[in-house]
């Protein structure tokens, strides 16, 4: 399992796998800008190559604002993504915010790991 640290993230790939687990660092504090989303794309894609099959991301608990997000929705390949939500708050508004668009690619909401994990495993298989 490769491991590195980036100023907002903690990003680790499993290189048989083909799965990048994203995490919140718990040391930033404050908004996540443009420049550090960069960085954590680009972390992303020297870690894996093309060996990219799925992501599993923690939902953060500092703020994104939509330039944010709509970079990391343009710059993120089109591989299954399970999102990992660690309260109900962030599960509800999750939800309701995947009801709004259209993912581009195979996207679900969970409360832990292992059932995200599960549900990635499934879509690799398809």
């Amino acid at each position: 399992m490769k491991k590195e640290f980036t100023n907002t993230m903690v990003i680790c790939f499993d290189p048989q796998k083909g799965i990048l687990e994203i995490k919140p660092n718990e040391d930033f504090k404050g908004r996540e800008s443009l420049e550090h989303a960069k960085e954590n794309i680009n972390t992303g894609f020297q870690m894996c190559g093309n060996n990219l099959k799925a992501v599993i991301a923690e939902m953060p608990s500092h703020y994104i604002n939509a330039e944010v997000t709509l970079f990391y929705k343009k710059n993120v390949p089109n591989v299954p993504l399970a999102m990992i939500a660690n309260s109900s708050f962030k599960v509800m508004i999750g939800n309701f915010l995947l009801s709004l668009g259209r993912p581009e690619r195979p996207t679900a909401l969970f409360k832990n790991h292992e059932d995200a994990l599960e549900w990635v495993n499934q879509m690799i298989i398809k």
